[in-house]
């Protein structure tokens, strides 16, 4: 018996941490948590560094060795005779020719082409990173408003399920009322099909409930049949608003200094800036070609007819083992002015991008203006929306009361009744449409 309560207790552990209350935090860290376009970014900015530090690893000296193998149909040879004696033949090389080497190389000046080289692919990796912010924010932006879409499908999902009892209830009255004579049919068929309609109306509310859960899932990284319990949003709003460092009301003091943080701090504009330190050390590079290049090796051979390269039989005067050490400088001194080309197109294309950071930075001035005056305006909204409601309650609540007291008619209560429903609806659309407005903006701006 005690076995079996073990197994109850651990069951319902179970089953409670699957269905935990879930805040938008708690959503957000999750769907970052397992966003596998994010892991792919995460993995495009590790490529990138290695990449630079492969760059980088330019300047180091390199080490190679080599093994050949050649054979030579006719040997090379050369003669020549001492004044007494007869002519002396001399072998230069074998039939059967092994060589090994072994070859120490290292740059000594570039004309900055590696150092630019490597600054270019580190610019590279911020590029990438501020790429992966950028998805990051987009991200983020997605979970809030589904999360807040959710919130707002199951609201109005409680709102028809009510809506449904009511009607059910006012059905009963009005066959009550019929059979006394009170009401004629067709007050009592207005009824019947009032409770219908509403019936419909809350299989849709179901529906859409599923469907905003299953999207949401999808951005958590879970299977859509998931359970979600989220944790719903305070209806008591301030009239201020608290973006990253940024404090202030809805006035256009704030969103001037919205918009001043966006153009300086949205990853967007932050890439093209680092685009065009790219395309400068870009510049450099191609420059490097007015400067000589310079470079030290070092060599260490053997070689003979022998596998092992041990020994050089029969040609006297060569040795079989020979070592060098050389600098080598290499300058080209006329290509036509491909290099100068170069240099040009660089600075163009750094040209072309300042136009269109300007360009974007104008955009995203607009995007923040829109998003903030909407903001401003789902707020004011939400006030109305919620004065709208107090009033549509109290309305239904009057004419409920006339109604059993047969003052007024089925028409005017099913009016009420969908007023109510009219004004709930437009509350909560009020509601999550501020918190999704909010967000918005946050991404305009470029904050988490």
């Amino acid at each position: 018996m005690k076995r079996i309560y073990r197994f109850l207790f651990v069951a319902v552990i179970f089953l409670a941490g699957n269905v935990y209350s879930m805040g938008l935090s708690d959503a957000i860290k999750m769907a970052i948590s397992n966003s596998d376009s994010l892991k792919s970014l995460s993995a495009d900015i590790a490529s990138q560094q290695y990449k630079a530090e492969s760059v980088y690893k330019l300047n180091y000296p390199t080490l190679s060795t080599s093994y050949s193998y050649a054979r030579v149909k006719t040997r090379s040879s050369t003669a020549f005779s001492l004044p007494g004696m007869p002519p002396l033949e001399v072998y230069m090389n074998h039939h059967n020719n092994f060589r090994w080497d072994i070859d120490l190389k290292m740059p000594l000046f570039t004309g900055f082409k590696l150092r630019y080289a490597y600054r270019l692919e580190k610019v590279g990796v911020d590029i990438k990173k501020l790429k992966r912010e950028e998805a990051l924010l987009d991200l983020i932006y997605d979970v809030s408003k589904t999360y807040y879409g959710v919130l707002f499908a199951e609201r109005m999902k409680d709102v028809m399920d009510a809506r449904v009892k009511s009607l059910k209830a006012h059905l009963k009255d009005a066959e009550k009322f019929y059979k006394a004579g009170v009401i004629p049919k067709n007050d009592l068929l207005k009824s019947r099909a009032a409770e219908l309609a509403a019936v419909q109306d809350l299989g849709s509310a179901k529906v859409s409930v599923l469907l905003a859960k299953s999207n949401l899932n999808r951005l958590l990284g879970r299977s859509f049949e998931n359970p979600l319990n989220l944790n719903d949003v305070d209806g008591q709003l301030s009239g201020k608003i608290r973006i990253g460092n940024i404090r202030g009301g809805f006035d256009l003091s704030t969103q001037k200094k919205l918009i001043s943080y966006a153009k300086e701090h949205r990853p967007v504009i932050l890439e093209i800036k680092n685009n065009i330190r790219k395309l400068k050390y870009a510049q450099k590079i191609a420059a490097s070609s007015y400067y000589p290049q310079i470079g030290i090796g070092a060599n260490y051979n053997r070689e003979g007819n022998h596998l092992d390269v041990s020994k050089n039989e029969n040609i006297p005067f060569y040795p079989y083992r020979n070592a060098s050490i050389g600098i080598k400088a290499n300058w080209e001194l006329f290509n036509w002015g491909k290099t100068a080309d170069e240099v040009d197109m660089y600075k163009s294309k750094q040209l072309s991008i300042t136009f269109m950071e300007k360009d974007i930075s104008k955009k995203i001035a607009l995007g923040v203006e829109k998003a903030f005056l909407n903001t401003k305006l789902a707020y004011n909204n939400l006030k109305s929306a919620k004065a709208e409601l107090i009033q549509a309650k109290e309305n239904f609540r009057i004419t409920n009361l006339r109604y059993k007291n047969g003052i007024t008619t089925s028409t005017e209560l099913l009016d009420a009744e969908g007023y109510l429903v009219g004004a709930k609806a437009h509350y909560y659309g009020s509601l999550y449409n501020y918190f999704i407005n909010l967000a918005l903006l946050k991404r305009q701006v470029g904050v988490r």
